[in-house]
């Protein structure tokens, strides 16, 4: 991954962490709302970078852990529309997923 793309990513984790900080301060409706969008991005661009990152080996736990992120943030947006508790369910667990397979490509 090149230096740009992970400044990128240490931006938007940023901006992230201010959004969820900036929930826990205010009672916003928006505020909330821009939090789940941007639990949505965070994991779409999670399975962006490791799906494209060459430094790990290509096989199954690469592309089920970039899939798992994707599908976290997929559900992420479907539980935004749906407002089912099943789906956000989906997405966490989906996103937990993701995160132990990151965890699986980084041990050396």
């Amino acid at each position: 991954m090149s230096s740009s793309e992970q400044r990128i990513g240490q931006v938007v984790l940023g901006l992230f962490l201010v959004l969820i900080l900036a929930s826990l301060l205010f009672d916003n409706a928006l505020v909330d709302l821009l939090v789940e969008i941007g639990f949505a991005l965070v994991a779409f661009y999670f399975g962006y970078t490791t799906y494209m990152d060459g430094s790990y080996p290509e096989g199954p736990t690469k592309t089920g852990t970039a899939a798992a992120f994707i599908l976290a943030g997929i559900a992420q947006l479907g539980f935004l529309v749906t407002n089912l508790t099943a789906v956000n369910l989906v997405g966490t667990v989906c996103f937990v997923g993701g995160f132990i397979g990151y965890v699986l490509l980084n041990r050396r």
